[in-house]
């Protein structure tokens, strides 16, 4: 009997010990993770629509507006540029000989994939906020969240999840964040 208590003994402790190995293995990569010096070449704003009506009696509810009308126009300029350059690039491959029609033929594959990823980033951030748009700007890229307050951690969330995604450095990447 003596022998079985201490089986079980033995066997919850070992378990604590994974349990709690865990929690620490991964709390310290965040902690480390956050004030790693690549961290401090990533850009944080904070931004506010360029349109916000300043109207008293209806000011939430036109803030609100302006804020989706906001993310709706990043996602319209975004996904015009995209269709300039699927537009071009179809009309290189177009008049192209057979060498350069299958560089083109690449690089647009390539242009799709990424548009892909782009829109399954804004989909995983819509999930933990109320509007993402994600946007590429002279090799740098854009995040856009609506917030109420940002926290360094969730930042940090946000760069991984574009990197691992993008194939990306965090001097790459610039996170803006809209009040809600």
């Amino acid at each position: 009997m003596q022998a079985k208590k201490q089986t079980i003994w033995l066997v919850s402790m070992l378990s604590l010990m994974v349990v709690l190995s865990a929690y620490y293995l991964f709390t310290d990569d965040v902690k480390t993770s956050t004030n790693h010096p690549k961290w401090d070449q990533m850009v944080i704003d904070d931004v506010s629509p360029s349109s916000t009506p300043s109207t008293s009696s209806k000011k939430e509810e036109a803030i609100e507006s302006s804020t989706t009308d906001y993310f709706a126009n990043l996602q319209m300029e975004r996904d015009e540029k995209q269709e300039a350059e699927f537009d071009r690039l179809m009309e290189t491959m177009n008049n192209a000989n057979e060498a350069t029609a299958a560089t083109t033929m690449k690089t647009l594959g390539d242009l799709q994939d990424q548009a892909e990823k782009v829109s399954a980033l804004e989909e995983q951030l819509a999930s933990e906020y109320t509007n993402a748009v994600v946007t590429q700007t002279n090799g740098k890229w854009d995040v856009t969240v609506q917030a109420k307050d940002l926290q360094k951690t969730q930042a940090v969330s946000i760069a991984e999840l574009v990197m691992n995604e993008l194939t990306l450095k965090p001097n790459q990447i610039t996170i803006h964040t809209i009040k809600q």
